[in-house]
């Protein structure tokens, strides 16, 4: 009885990976047919103790028709806009206090192709001491 049990679950688990290998297979071939969204973001620093990122947007395949959206943790929009460009960059410097340790969403969505891309934006802090020790 035993053995019977062992080899449903060995059917099961070789069924799930069929399954999980032709999924991943399909997946592949729809996102060759869409190229991914050429965007970059970028931690530029801090401004009067206010981080600053850059988004990058340089397309050059002619999917020029985007929206930029940047939404807090409950999702409430923060930020819109729409762009018909195909070299397209933006600083955004967040009110740190404001936002204390929420995290927020930059979503770029290509109104052609119907893709996006999100960034999630995760704050922490920490503190690092550091101490150095020789033999005189």
């Amino acid at each position: 009885m035993k053995k019977h049990i062992c080899i449903r679950r060995f059917i099961a688990t070789v069924f799930m990976f069929v399954i999980a290998a032709t999924t991943s297979v399909a997946i592949a071939n729809d996102s060759s047919t869409h190229p991914r969204i050429p965007v970059e973001m970028k931690f530029l620093g801090n401004i009067n103790e206010q981080p600053v990122f850059q988004l990058t947007l340089s397309d050059g395949s002619g999917q020029n028709d985007y929206t930029i959206t940047v939404r807090d943790q409950y999702h409430e929009i923060l930020y819109r806009e729409r762009i018909k460009s195909e070299q397209f960059s933006r600083k955004f410097m967040l009110n740190a206090d404001d936002l204390g340790n929420a995290d927020v969403l930059f979503e770029v969505f290509c109104n052609k192709t119907k893709q996006a891309v999100t960034y999630k934006l995760s704050r922490s802090t920490r503190t690092v001491q550091s101490f150095t020790i020789s033999e005189q």
